[in-house]
C-alpha cells in the first residue's frame, strides 16, 4: 500500500467515526439528561428545591437560594447543559463550574461512549459530576 491508499483509508475510518459519533450524540445527550432529572426528583424528595427549564439541547437546573436578612431578593443560582454538536460534546457550566464531557467510540468499536478528561463515564456518573457542585457548592474550593 502507499501513502495515497494509507491516507484515504485513514480519511475513509475518519468519516465513519465521526458519522457514528454525531448519531450517537442526541441519544447520549437524552441518556444523561434522564440521569438528572432523577438525581432531581431524588434532590426533592431531600426537601432541595430543584427548577428546569430550558430548550431540547440547552437545558436548565436552577437553585433557588434564599436571600439574607439583609437582601430583599436573589437570583437563583443557574446550571446549563447543552449540546455541543461541532465538539462531539456535552457541556454543563454554571455557578464556578464547566464539565465537558465528550462523546467518542471506544477504542476499536463502533460504540459510543462518554468520557471525562479522557475517562469513560456513565451517564448517572456524569449527572452527578454536573449536579454534585450546584446542590453541594460547600464541598468546592472557593465556594461562595
Amino acid at each position: 500500500m502507499t501513502w495515497l491508499d494509507d491516507r484515504i483509508e485513514q480519511r475513509t475510518k475518519a468519516s465513519t467515526e465521526d458519522r457514528l459519533i454525531a448519531q450517537s450524540l442526541e441519544p447520549m445527550y437524552e441518556a444523561l439528561w434522564e440521569k438528572v432529572v432523577f438525581w432531581i426528583d431524588e434532590a426533592r424528595k431531600n426537601g432541595i428545591e430543584l427548577l428546569t427549564n430550558g430548550a431540547a439541547h440547552e437545558r436548565i437546573v436552577k437553585l433557588p437560594v434564599k436571600p439574607r436578612a439583609t437582601q430583599s431578593m436573589t437570583h437563583p443560582k443557574q446550571l446549563t447543559i447543552s449540546l455541543d454538536r461541532s465538539k462531539h460534546a456535552i457541556v454543563a457550566s454554571g455557578p464556578r463550574t464547566k464539565q465537558v464531557f465528550t462523546v467518542t467510540l471506544r477504542d476499536g468499536t463502533n460504540i459510543a461512549r462518554l468520557t471525562h478528561d479522557g475517562i469513560e463515564v456513565s451517564p448517572d456518573k456524569a449527572a452527578e459530576m454536573i449536579l454534585d457542585p450546584l446542590i453541594f457548592p460547600e464541598f468546592y474550593a472557593g465556594s461562595d
